[in-house]
């Protein structure tokens, strides 16, 4: 059962180095919570993981404040425990800001963005949402209004 807890404690220790730690991110969540919701998923995966023989997907979700309170970024870590590869890993990071929705796949641990990040990776998506709109000419528009900006 060690080896169970070594996963847990692996993931809790990934989350704290990229800054995920509710002092960190301006979380008005009480300090600890997010690695409470981590062991309590955890628990129910792996139980659940144990009753059907298959990995188990779950879901983690905290907010944070930045600039001063003006800015609030949503995170969702989406996890899998796998019981027959013990293995927890996060699969997904997604970052919710604006009315943006920024999806990141992790592959690997250095995937993962640093919290301080965060606003910058949602930022950036934007620029670039934006930027796709102002390229786009309908293929229905006159030869005059096609002008490419």
């Amino acid at each position: 059962m060690s080896l169970l807890y070594n996963l847990l404690d692996e993931q809790i220790e990934l989350l704290k180095k990229k800054g995920y730690e509710e002092k960190s991110i301006g979380s008005p969540d009480k300090e600890g919570w997010l690695f409470t919701q981590l062991r309590r998923s955890f628990s129910d995966a792996l139980h659940q993981s144990w009753q059907e023989g298959e990995p188990v997907s779950f879901q983690i979700t905290t907010t944070g404040f930045f600039n001063d309170e003006k800015d609030i970024v949503h995170f969702k870590f989406n996890y899998e425990f796998d019981l027959q590869n013990n293995s927890l890993s996060m699969q997904e990071l997604e970052l919710v800001a604006d009315g943006i929705n920024r999806k990141i796949a992790i592959q690997a641990t250095q995937d993962i963005p640093h919290s301080s990040q965060a606003l910058l990776l949602i930022r950036g998506m934007t620029h670039l949402q934006r930027q796709q709109t102002a390229r786009y000419v309908p293929v229905h528009a006159s030869k005059q209004n096609r002008k490419v900006r």
